[in-house]
């Protein structure tokens, strides 16, 4: 089932016509991403301990724009993976505010490492197989919540 994630947007969240600053999405995007992770057992340290990896950075981020969004609104964030790659997985997310759609943004990550021949820089890696099914487990939400 799809993760669940809650933003209350605040003052300074939102530009000089008191709507939401775009770029906010992608960081509330971000953090969606990562409490489905966390939520999954996959902690930062956790993936770096079990498997050696260093995190799952964004190579691709989009979004659409649906309706505004202002301070004092909530947002509740569905997001999910609908592909897991051999390296990369994509996840979507859903901003709803009162159960309808404001904001759906969609991102590719990529399983990554330090690479062995320069630490300073950053490799992708395969998706352990016991993690594959844990990210293919976050399904999109049922029906009855329409965009």
């Amino acid at each position: 089932m799809a993760a669940r994630y809650e933003v209350e947007i605040g003052f300074g969240d939102c530009d000089p016509a008191q709507l939401v600053f775009y770029p906010n999405y992608f960081r509330w995007f971000d953090a969606a991403c990562w409490s489905l992770l966390i939520g999954l057992g996959l902690t930062r340290d956790a993936m770096n301990q079990r498997y050696g990896i260093m995190g799952t950075p964004l190579v691709e981020a989009k979004i659409t724009f649906a309706a505004p969004a202002r301070d004092g609104d909530r947002l509740v964030i569905e997001s999910w993976v609908p592909r897991v790659g051999r390296r990369s997985f994509d996840v979507v997310h859903r901003a709803l505010k009162d159960g309808a759609v404001v904001a759906e943004g969609q991102e590719v990550r990529v399983w990554t490492a330090q690479d062995p021949a320069d630490p300073t820089l950053l490799t992708g890696r395969d998706i352990p197989d016991d993690v594959r099914p844990l990210l293919a487990g976050v399904t999109a939400p049922p029906p009855d919540v329409s965009p």
